[in-house]
C-alpha cells in the first residue's frame, strides 16, 4: 500500500517550484561561442583576466563577451556563434565578441579578414525563451565593428569584411543584405 502525500507537503512543494520558476526567468540568458576548427597558430584572450595573456586556443575554447582571438601568421579559426551561425577567420586576423546576448551579436574587427555564414536572424532559435517575449519577431541585431565602419549584418547569408592595417574596410555581401555606416559616407 502506498502511503498518502499530506496536501500541505504538496502544496509547499508547488509554492517552492513556482518560486524557483519566478528566480529563473529574471536571470539573464548568458551566451557562449566556441572555437570549432583551428589551423596553425591562433591564440585567445579572456576579458576579466587582470593580467591580459594570451593563449593558445583548441577546439570547443568557449568564448564570451569581450574575450579576443589572434590568428597568427599561418593560422585560421572558425567561431561558431550559435548553432547556425559561423564566423571564419583568415590568417593575422584580430576579432572579439563586444556583445553576445540573444537580441544582439555585436564583433569588433579591428584587422584582418572574416568571413560571416549567417543562416538564421530568427531569434526564436534559441532553446531558452522568455515566455514574456513569445511575440517578439524582431530578428536578431548582428553588427561588425572595424575601425572605420560599422557594418550591419541585416538578412541571413554569405559576407567577407576586409580591414586593412590602415583601417579601409572591404565589405563583400556574396548573399544577403548589409548596410554600413561610416562618418565620412553616412549611411550605405
Amino acid at each position: 500500500m502506498i502511503p498518502s502525500i499530506p496536501s500541505r507537503f504538496v502544496l509547499t512543494v508547488s509554492l517552492f517550484l513556482s518560486l524557483i520558476t519566478l528566480v529563473a526567468a529574471d536571470t539573464p540568458i548568458i551566451r557562449v561561442a566556441r572555437i570549432s576548427l583551428i589551423e596553425g597558430e591562433v591564440s585567445y584572450r579572456r576579458a576579466n583576466q587582470e593580467n591580459q595573456s594570451w593563449y593558445d586556443a583548441s577546439t570547443n575554447t568557449p568564448l564570451g563577451e569581450n574575450d579576443q582571438v589572434f590568428t597568427g601568421q599561418r593560422g585560421r579559426a572558425e567561431i561558431q556563434l550559435t548553432g547556425r551561425n559561423i564566423v571564419r577567420l583568415d590568417s593575422d586576423t584580430s576579432f572579439k565578441i563586444s556583445q553576445f546576448t540573444t537580441a544582439v551579436t555585436q564583433i569588433g574587427l579591428p584587422l584582418g579578414t572574416a568571413t560571416f555564414r549567417i543562416d538564421s536572424l530568427d531569434r526564436r532559435q534559441f532553446d531558452v525563451v522568455d515566455v514574456r517575449d513569445v511575440s517578439n519577431d524582431d530578428p536578431l541585431y548582428f553588427e561588425v565593428n572595424t575601425p572605420t565602419v560599422s557594418v550591419t549584418l541585416l538578412k541571413n547569408g554569405d559576407y567577407r569584411i576586409n580591414v586593412r592595417e590602415d583601417g579601409l574596410t572591404e565589405v563583400i555581401v556574396r548573399s544577403g543584405e548589409a548596410e554600413w555606416y561610416g562618418q565620412e559616407l553616412g549611411t550605405i
